[in-house]
C-alpha cells in the first residue's frame, strides 16, 4: 500500500453490466465487468472494492479520491484485506492508479478513454456556464463548459490525451487566449480532477483506449 502525500488516485476500469447467477460455478450471484472486450467475472467483496474507485458524490469536494480513501472506506463496509484486492483488480487492469502529476496524467491519458452514459442537457439562462448532464429534464450534475466538451466528445477520440488535444485545437480555432482551454495539458489537468465526479454520478465510464499509444 502507499503511504505519503503522493499517495496514487484510483480510478475504475470497465464498464458493470449487472449480477448474474453462474449456474455450477460455486459462488452463487457474480457481478460482471467488461473492459474492452472482455467480461471479468468479479466476487462479492472484488465488486464493492472496484464501485468504491468510482470515488463517493458528495465527499470530492473535500478529498481526493485516493487508493488509501478507497481503502479505508471498503474497511468499513467489511471488506476483507482491501489492499490485496486493490492490487488483484489492478493487475487484471479493473482499477487505474495514478499519482497526481503532469507526467503520470500524461501516461494515464494516453491509456484510457471516457465514455458517456448519460445526456447531454446544455446550459440555462439562470447558469449559463453551467451545463447539465442526465435525462429527459433531470440533471444529475452540472459541470463547466470544458468539462461538458469533453465529456460529451471524448469517446470520439482514441485517448483522453488525444480528446484533451482536440477540444484545445477547436478552441484555439475559434479564437480562444485561455491556456486553461487552448494547452492541452492544462486541459487535461482540469479533467483528471473531474473524472471522480463522472465516475461516482455513473455519469461516464473509463475504459481502456482505442488506440494506446507511448509516452514519450
Amino acid at each position: 500500500m502507499h503511504v505519503g502525500f503522493r499517495q496514487p488516485l484510483i480510478f475504475p476500469i470497465g464498464h458493470y453490466m449487472g449480477e448474474i447467477s453462474v449456474p455450477g460455478s460455486g459462488q452463487g450471484r457474480s457481478h460482471f465487468i467488461r473492459r474492452d472486450s472482455d467480461l471479468v467475472q468479479l466476487t462479492r467483496q472484488q465488486f464493492h472494492v472496484w464501485m468504491l474507485a468510482r470515488g463517493r458524490k458528495g465527499e470530492l469536494d473535500r478529498r481526493r479520491w485516493t487508493r488509501g480513501v478507497a481503502e479505508r472506506e471498503a474497511s468499513r463496509l467489511g471488506v476483507t484485506d482491501p489492499a490485496a484486492i486493490v492490487d488483484g483488480l489492478v493487475t487484471t487492469g479493473l482499477i487505474a492508479e495514478m499519482v497526481p502529476g503532469r507526467k503520470a496524467a500524461y501516461r494515464f491519458a494516453l491509456a484510457y478513454q471516457l465514455h458517456p452514459l448519460m445526456l447531454g442537457l446544455g446550459n440555462s439562462r439562470y447558469e449559463p456556464w453551467l451545463f447539465g448532464i442526465g435525462f429527459g429534464e433531470q440533471p444529475v450534475l452540472r459541470v463547466r463548459r470544458d468539462l461538458f466538451g469533453l465529456w460529451e466528445w471524448a469517446n470520439g477520440d482514441d485517448n483522453l490525451w488525444q480528446a484533451c488535444q482536440a477540444y484545445a485545437d477547436v478552441e484555439v480555432a475559434a479564437g480562444g487566449a485561455d491556456r486553461d482551454h487552448t494547452d492541452p495539458q492544462r486541459v487535461l489537468t482540469r479533467l483528471v480532477r473531474s473524472l471522480h465526479l463522472f465516475t461516482a454520478n455513473s455519469a461516464a465510464y473509463l475504459d481502456v483506449a482505442r488506440r494506446a499509444e507511448s509516452a514519450s
